[in-house]
């Protein structure tokens, strides 16, 4: 009630708390994962919902923060113990004007979870609707460019594993093995992606494991360290609002290279096209002359 006071509603699998008591400068308390959440317990180390419900007796801890709608703000020697508890014992204490020491026992007391220092600080629900007009923080736009003059591009491969009419390779191996033949290094390569858009969840899985083999293979291609890795997909990005999505697995692909662009600046473009164009010698130089690791083609 305190919670929903200060305006965080939670849901019924995050309503964990059954009881609590005070014993000096403690707070003691037994927490339990609801019904709804009890078979994905095995799954994680420490259930996120019932990790969340060891931390609300930090209300009943008197910190400054707790007044405005304190959340957790700093953790600090964290230590795992045991996993794929259900119930949870909680021993809080206040170490400071917004910070406490958390153990954690299962219901037999063996210990699960220690938390040497959990810092607090105050957010109130109005801070979360700041900023665009739609209460969210943040929201991508796409920027028109236009098509720059370009060179078209000399040499270039294509990996498919679908066996497409235009691919050279089914996969960087065996791209890498026909430089180990004699074939010369290519300006760039272009990983065609695609999903199967009637077993999205099967192919979501297939389709970002497969990514995942080629983008650290390409990385550890020493061969092909000065050459770009074109992800092509289509359908796969909302270029404008409204506009929608054909290939949802291959959107998935989109957020694995961001994270692989992050980590190797300049080694990986992402391209999204709304059609089958071919990606021929004059738009490769074009989408190489923009020098940009993300980009959209739409109607040509």
């Amino acid at each position: 009630e305190q919670l929903s006071e200060s305006g965080f509603a939670y849901g019924p699998v995050f309503q964990g708390l059954s009881r609590a008591w005070r014993r000096g400068d403690q707070i003691l308390a037994e927490v339990e994962l609801p019904e709804a959440g009890r078979g994905l317990a095995d799954s994680f180390g420490i259930h996120p919902a019932l990790l969340d419900a060891a931390l609300h007796p930090t209300v009943f801890a008197g910190l400054d923060s707790a007044r405005d709608g304190g959340l957790p703000f700093t953790f600090t020697d964290v230590v795992l113990r045991a996993s794929g508890a259900s119930r949870l014992r909680v021993a809080l204490t206040r170490t400071g004007l917004d910070e406490v020491a958390i153990a954690v026992a299962d219901s037999t007391g063996s210990p699960v979870l220690s938390i040497g220092s959990l810092t607090m600080r105050p957010l109130t629900a109005d801070g979360l609707t700041t900023g665009t007009s739609d209460g969210a923080l943040l929201r991508l736009e796409w920027i028109d460019i236009p098509a720059p003059s370009a060179v078209p591009v000399q040499e270039w491969v294509v990996v498919d594993r679908g066996g497409s009419a235009d691919a050279s390779y089914a996969d960087l191996q065996a791209a890498g093995a026909a430089l180990e033949g004699g074939a010369g290094v290519p300006q760039v390569v272009v990983l065609a992606v695609a999903g199967d858009s009637d077993a999205v969840v099967d192919s979501t899985h297939e389709l970002t494991g497969w990514v995942l083999r080629q983008v650290q293979h390409w990385l550890g291609e020493e061969r092909f360290g000065k050459v770009p890795l074109l992800i092509r997909t289509r359908g796969a990005v909302a270029a404008w609002p409204g506009e929608s999505l054909s290939d949802l697995a291959a959107a998935a692909v989109w957020g694995l290279v961001r994270a692989a662009q992050t980590e190797n600046p300049g080694r990986f473009v992402l391209l999204d096209t709304d059609t089958d164009i071919e990606l021929d010698a004059a738009v490769l130089g074009q989408v190489l002359a923009v020098d940009e690791p993300q980009l959209v083609l739409r109607d040509g």
